[in-house]
């Protein structure tokens, strides 16, 4: 699984963490699946190169079957043409999905409030955007609290198991 967000989304990112940590207790003796979290920070080896930070992303966290992607109010800094390195992962993952039926895609929208004074126009427009073209997509859920995230992602990650591996299972 790889997780795609910012740092203004913090909290959801441990809360990924802890219902990872729950669906593998639940899930991993009874149907052998242990679900496993791949971030830049953990899975992406230090060295000096003269390529893009995304770009070596990309290419070290390229085997994952659910993309998960999680925004509130920071859509990123451009990137290879691209308006954000979220918006870059995001662009290989539906690549990879429109030609090899994987990953699955989940993007996650806070719709917590903040303050008037955030500043950047810019940053609002490119959610903005993004927003509207992955709803015709079809592939994007809202969550209002941290706990409302949490619950919303549980449900969709058991949902994910039960379908790829229970259903499977009998075929």
């Amino acid at each position: 699984m790889f997780s795609c967000h910012l740092l203004d989304v913090f909290e959801e990112r441990e809360i990924l963490d802890g219902v990872i940590k729950d669906l593998n207790n639940i899930w991993m003796d009874t149907l052998g699946v242990m679900l496993k979290v791949k971030k830049w920070e953990s899975h992406v080896s230090s060295k000096i190169t003269n390529q893009n930070l995304n770009d070596i992303i990309i290419d070290e966290m390229d085997d994952y079957d659910i993309y998960i992607g999680i925004m509130w109010k920071e859509y990123g800094t451009p990137t290879n043409g691209y308006k954000s390195g979220t918006e870059q992962e995001f662009r290989v993952a539906l690549d990879n999905f429109e030609k090899n039926g994987k990953p699955l895609i989940k993007f996650y929208f806070s719709k917590r409030e903040f303050t008037s004074d955030f500043g950047n126009v810019e940053q609002y427009v490119n959610i903005k955007n993004f927003k509207n073209e992955l709803k015709e997509k079809g592939i994007i859920k809202y969550y209002k609290s941290i706990e409302e995230f949490k619950y919303i992602l549980f449900m969709e990650l058991s949902s994910c198991i039960k379908d790829e591996f229970i259903k499977n299972s009998g075929d």
